[in-house]
């Protein structure tokens, strides 16, 4: 038995979503801007996805780094909040990472974006942290190309923790970064499903089905792969030479805002695969998850529980 579902490791901050700010022209030319709202949420892969693990009724635990600030403070109360383990966060004498989100009115973002006390997250604190991954089912681990003082050593730190039993899924963000050093890491990943933008940039493909051809070069013949393709679905790789097309889930035809979509998509499937449902099944409650992530403003506000979750993605919830 054990006593988490997933630890949520990496990039964690305060995200200020803005909302709406017009993207397809100069902010400069439409100064001021009235504004419906301002507010500030958790952000980052740990949040987003301990929150949305929490919400579909598994059990997270955070790993990362806050400031000694008044930001640590709120994002450590809202995980507490949803019930999230919190007693692995790291505190740093450094200013909380933040970001400020620019809300377009089709629902489409850009990040201005201060790095702060999340990327000084190392190798020598993950495996400070060895207790855990042998508590855990899994590791989700983000983002790749963003967490500077960590990906380099992943190739590393990765086989310690996959001894301990404990299953690992990475995510990328900020563009995908490079296919070095993702292919000494993608030997130890049991899941690795990038967005359509991050995949192409590591890979030099514009074909879904040739970027996950490319991975699987690196990757063990039972890896999870896939591509994230938005509006699109998903184009999954459960096995050498297997591919799965995942529909989009369309809950509403006004989309407020795609953050966190990708983080809600893999707390989905993990949930999923952690209930015992198959790679299909799982993929189709992850679609739900991400879809309604987008139908509210920030991460969490339009996420639902795993029953409601389930009757979205048109999948049969196994009795408790």
């Amino acid at each position: 038995m054990k006593k988490y579902d997933c630890i949520f490791a990496g990039e964690i901050c305060i995200d200020l979503p803005i909302n709406p700010i017009p993207l397809d022209v100069p902010i400069i030319e439409h100064s001021p801007i009235e504004l419906s709202s301002i507010d500030y949420v958790a952000g980052g892969v740990v949040s987003n996805g301990c929150m949305v693990l929490s919400t579909l009724g598994l059990q997270a635990v955070a790993l990362g780094c806050v400031g000694q600030d008044v930001w640590a403070d709120v994002l450590l109360e809202k995980l507490h909040d949803h019930g999230v383990d919190i007693s692995h966060i790291i505190s740093l004498p450094e200013a909380t990472s933040a970001c400020l989100v620019l809300v377009g009115s089709q629902g489409g973002h850009c990040f201005a974006y201060h790095a702060g006390a999340s990327q000084k997250l190392n190798a020598s604190m993950m495996l400070e942290n060895m207790d855990i991954y042998h508590q855990s089912r899994y590791l989700m681990l983000g983002y790749y190309g963003l967490m500077r003082s960590l990906t380099p050593d992943l190739q590393y730190v990765l086989p310690k923790i996959k001894k301990t039993g404990c299953r690992i899924a990475l995510d990328a963000a900020f563009g995908g970064g490079k296919l070095q050093p993702l292919d000494n890491i993608l030997p130890y990943l049991d899941i690795y499903i990038p967005s359509y933008e991050e995949a192409s940039q590591q890979t030099g493909e514009a074909e879904p089905h040739k970027m996950l051809q490319c991975f699987r070069q690196y990757s063990r013949s039972d890896t999870l792969l896939g591509i994230k393709l938005g509006a699109n679905g998903a184009l999954l790789s459960p096995s050498k030479g297997e591919f799965i097309t995942i529909d989009p889930v369309i809950l509403s035809s006004e989309v407020k805002d795609t953050t966190g979509a990708g983080d809600s998509f893999y707390a989905g499937l993990i949930a999923g695969l952690i209930k015992g449902y198959s790679v299909e099944a799982s993929a189709k409650i992850a679609s739900a998850a991400g879809a309604c992530c987008i139908t509210e403003i920030g991460t969490i506000a339009g996420v639902k529980n795993f029953q409601q979750t389930c009757q979205f993605a048109g999948v049969k919830v196994f009795p408790t």
